[in-house]
């Protein structure tokens, strides 16, 4: 897209729009780029009787890192959690990756004020808008609207925030596993300079366009992602949000300090090993030694997994394909993340991931919000145990008790069962086998939601279902405190046994080394150790960027050709281990 976008106004044919089915996802930008540039839907659930009074609104923003997904995933459908807990739910789509955040001068939209880069947030801005004008059609309260998402959706939830174009749309928020930091918004020279390097791929200039934004207005969509695909080196280079001065006049961090913009009732989740999932990627080659992973058991998978992350200079390496680590912070990144203080290196990485790109930054978020006066919870959801191969074979895309064990509460392990997964009969015909301690953890997290979305407090949880299938989690939980200044109580929720934990006591050491370097970060307005593009001027006219390109990081090590050593068998790393 690569503009604003603009309210349909036309007539639909005969006065009536078909919606009894759901439209396409937008253009993905993995891959080929499969989807539609005409995506621009939502969708709405509202109960099937129309109450006396209008009901709250939740407004559901995909993740994906902004690169992929669809408000219609079958994950996040709204039937289940509508009809236990009396809201109207919406979820939308929105333009993704190289079509929704390129970042150009070229590209600066003047009939939108000069932005660009942020045409997705403009996107969800929009849906809000119609939300406000509309959904009272459906009972919904225009006054009660809770803006919510997960991972990337829960980046734009918090970013939406701090963007001036967006106070007033949502009166309440709750983010699920995702804050405003390196993987939710870029610096505009560092977002200049990837887009050069696409436009580079383009080789625009040889195709006889005019200008640049002819030949990105003219092009294919796939041709676009291949562009974008080919110089992608790690998931850095992906096409995200960006500080533009105009929709976000300056990085979240100091727009969360204005106090000019207000602050809402925040309900802020994180799950416990929410890093787990980016780092066994990137050593995911180590299972191919291993000939079925859905039956290996969890001592098989540790150990192989193990072996290639042997030090810390390979904790590092994994980190800094994920996330910026400035020199200067390198000496104390390895004094908190090693064997020592984790028990081996793979847990190391694991916590270092889940903490900078989530339980930190959330953190950080939380507390800027209370600053402000606005009412913060805050939530860590844990594995449910036993577990069944359900979650992480339709979280995670792969089956096995002894995967279930090795993800534990994996990053989205919490969003099925905030929309009632487990008790939903189509996901149960797919997966017969979830264990009655993830149906009840699936009532507590769909019924604190729906409890926050009423009365802006999570307790008591809300819903049918919960009261008839899980009160028993609530033991001890009579009252859920707001943090002050003074206090951050936590709730760790392990389903058979939740309990509160002191924020400030768990966590301050922990995020002392991600808050410091994001301090840095944004005082020198790069992630990278050096400017790698002057913010100012353009590419050239043959689409090649300026400026210093990013120091090369280390690669990663590979595993041995040879065949791998079996490892002495480990016991299970319980997933509720605190990290301080």
């Amino acid at each position: 897209m690569m503009r604003a976008p603009k309210p349909y106004i036309e007539k639909y044919p005969d006065g009536v729009l078909d919606a009894t089915a759901y439209r396409p996802a937008c253009v993905a930008s993995v891959g080929s780029g499969e989807g539609s540039e005409d995506c621009l839907t939502l969708n709405v659930w509202a109960p099937a009787t129309r109450p006396s009074t209008l009901l709250p609104v939740r407004v559901f923003l995909h993740g994906g890192g902004y690169q992929v997904g669809t408000g219609s995933d079958p994950m996040v459908n709204g039937c289940a959690l509508v009809s236990d807990s009396d809201i109207v739910q919406v979820t939308l789509n929105y333009s993704l990756g190289v079509l929704g955040f390129l970042a150009l001068p070229e590209l600066r939209d003047e009939a939108a004020g000069g932005t660009t880069g942020n045409w997705g947030l403009l996107d969800q801005r929009l849906a809000l808008q119609w939300v406000r004008d509309n959904i009272a059609a459906f009972g919904g309260d225009p006054a009660r609207v809770t803006l919510t998402g997960q991972s990337a959706g829960a980046y734009s939830t918090i970013l939406h925030t701090v963007m001036p174009g967006s106070v007033g749309l949502f009166s309440a928020i709750e983010p699920l596993s995702g804050s405003m930091d390196a993987m939710a918004v870029d610096f505009l020279g560092d977002a200049f300079f990837k887009a050069g390097r696409i436009v580079e791929a383009l080789n625009c200039s040889a195709h006889g366009y005019a200008s640049l934004a002819d030949c990105l207005m003219g092009v294919p969509a796939a041709d676009l992602v291949s562009a974008k695909v080919a110089v992608q080196r790690s998931a850095r280079d992906d096409i995200i949000p960006v500080v533009d001065g105009v929709e976000m006049p300056k990085h979240p961090l100091l727009m969360m300090r204005d106090t000019s913009i207000p602050a809402v009732p925040a309900f802020v989740h994180a799950t416990a090993r929410e890093g787990v999932l980016e780092v066994l990627d990137l050593i995911s080659d180590a299972l191919s030694y291993i000939k079925d992973i859905s039956s290996a058991s969890f001592e098989e998978l540790y150990g192989v997994l193990s072996y290639v992350v042997p030090d810390g200079e390979t904790v590092l390496a994994i980190i800094q394909a994920l996330v910026p680590i400035p020199e200067a912070f390198v000496d104390r990144f390895h004094a908190q993340y090693n064997n020592a203080t984790h028990g081996n290196y793979l847990e190391a990485a694991i916590a270092a991931q889940t903490d900078n790109a989530y339980l930190c930054t959330s953190r950080r978020a939380a507390r800027a919000y209370a600053k402000k006066g606005a009412a913060v919870r805050f939530m860590v959801t844990d594995m449910a145990l036993p577990p069944s191969t359900c979650i992480s074979a339709i979280g995670a895309g792969v089956p096995g008790l002894g995967v279930a064990y090795l993800l534990g509460a994996f990053h989205g392990y919490d969003l099925g069962g905030s929309y009632l997964m487990p008790l939903s009969p189509t996901y149960q015909a797919f997966c017969p086998y979830f264990t009655d301690a993830e149906k009840n953890a699936s009532a507590f997290l769909a019924g604190v939601s729906s409890a926050f979305a009423h009365t802006r407090v999570p307790l008591p949880p809300r819903g049918r279902i919960f009261q008839a299938a899980a009160t028993d989690v609530l033991r001890n939980l009579t009252s859920w405190p707001a943090w002050t200044a003074a206090s951050e109580p936590t709730l760790w929720f392990d389903v058979n046994e939740p309990h509160f934990v002191d924020g400030m006591a768990t966590m301050d050491k922990t995020c002392k080394l991600w808050d410091d370097m994001w301090e840095y970060m944004v005082a020198r307005g790069s992630e990278f150790d050096v400017p790698v593009v002057d913010a100012s001027p353009p590419p050239s006219a043959a689409g090649r960027p300026t400026g210093k390109r990013p120091r090369p990081r280390r690669a990663l090590r590979s595993p041995p050709a040879r065949a791998l050593r079996r490892p002495p068998p480990l016991r299970r790393v319980p997933s509720s281990s605190k990290r301080t």
